[in-house]
């Protein structure tokens, strides 16, 4: 596993609590041991001293996903392997903020049909390109992009990740893939935003609007990449009323 645990406690030994033995408030009461965040965060931005973090680690209250970047052991703990995956993309972000989560590791987000296991290390696009590279070296592309085509999670254990819009992701696998994988995820991106603007009882009504407006954000990140034919193959293909992968690769085969 790639979490570590750290340096022993100074005051009580690997094995020990540090905050049990810790001086009592005036009142008597001892004190609580430190919450850590359920975010990824590095020392700098913990609000406690380096004494205190390597304790929580020590006692196994804290792991670390990276040099220098932390995290609740229990929020590890209990991250199914996607969860996972997209905490250590956000502890890259942690020391690399320009970075944009971006291609499956995007897709393992939203959701995307992906024609192979979740990835062993994130995938990030750098808008910037003279951006200084990190010392762990995850898979980064460079190119910029609209701003726009990025999405940030608000709350929970993934607060604060930035990674490509759905369509973004959509279109940048559509451009690596086969045909039919591809057929897969723009017709899995359509169709949730068909279903955010029409349901699925909209789905069964004005077909044709429906398809104009699902694929219409596909089309507009094509343009924004400069595109290519295999991406504008697979959107061209793309329909929002398929309801699962075999059904879009289907599909696709007839296409070929």
């Amino acid at each position: 596993t790639r979490v570590g645990r750290g340096e022993g406690c100074p005051q009580l030994g690997r094995s020990s609590w540090c905050h049990v033995r810790l001086p009592a408030h005036a009142s008597g009461v001892p004190r609580r041991p430190w919450p850590p965040p359920n975010t990824p965060f590095t020392a700098e931005l913990s609000g406690v001293s380096r004494k205190t973090l390597r304790c929580a680690i020590s006692a196994g209250r804290v792991v670390q996903l990276l040099p220098g970047v932390y995290i609740a052991a229990s929020s590890v703990e209990s991250a199914d392997a996607g969860t996972e995956h997209l905490l250590y993309a956000l502890a890259h972000q942690v020391r690399q903020p320009n970075w944009v989560v971006s291609h499956a590791s995007a897709a393992v987000f939203h959701q995307l049909p992906l024609r192979h296991p979740i990835p062993a290390e994130p995938e990030f696009i750098d808008p910037l390109p003279n951006s200084r590279r990190s010392r762990v070296h995850p898979r980064v592309r460079r190119r910029q992009f609209p701003r726009d085509e990025v999405v940030t999670v608000d709350d929970g254990p993934l607060a604060g990740l930035s990674l490509t819009s759905i369509a973004r992701t959509a279109v940048d696998l559509a451009c690596l893939l086969p045909l039919p994988a591809a057929v897969a995820g723009v017709d899995a991106a359509a169709r949730r935003e068909a279903l955010e603007r029409v349901g699925v009882f909209g789905l069964r009504g004005s077909v044709s609007r429906v398809l104009a407006e699902s694929t219409a954000m596909l089309s507009s990140a094509l343009v924004a990449q400069r595109g290519s034919s295999a991406a504008a193959a697979a959107i061209s293909s793309a329909d929002p009323r398929r309801e699962s992968p075999p059904e879009s690769y289907s599909a696709a085969h007839i296409v070929e």
